[in-house]
């Protein structure tokens, strides 16, 4: 089986354009995603991280929220396939 090595900021945005139906790509600044519903940043070490707060002003909700619980879910079913 032929397998394609990808980064895992990239694997967790292609998993996101499949889970969101309006994806919004990386910020390059704090601002923007603080009028978001849902936010997540990608690690090397860690996968994908879901931001419940910046500076403490809550994102969405202020806890993780259903879509990033699915690309959670997603993203490590991927990883653990690819072992």
């Amino acid at each position: 089986m032929f397998k394609v090595a990808l980064s895992r900021r990239h694997t967790a945005l292609w998993l996101a354009d499949s889970v969101w139906t309006s994806f919004v790509h990386p910020f390059s600044h704090v601002n923007p995603c603080l009028h978001r519903d849902e936010v997540f940043l990608t690690s090397a070490v860690r996968g994908i991280l879901p931001v419940t707060t910046v500076d403490s002003v809550r994102i969405g909700h202020g806890q993780l929220g259903s879509l990033t619980r699915r690309l959670l879910d997603l993203y490590q079913r991927l990883v653990s396939e690819a072992r």
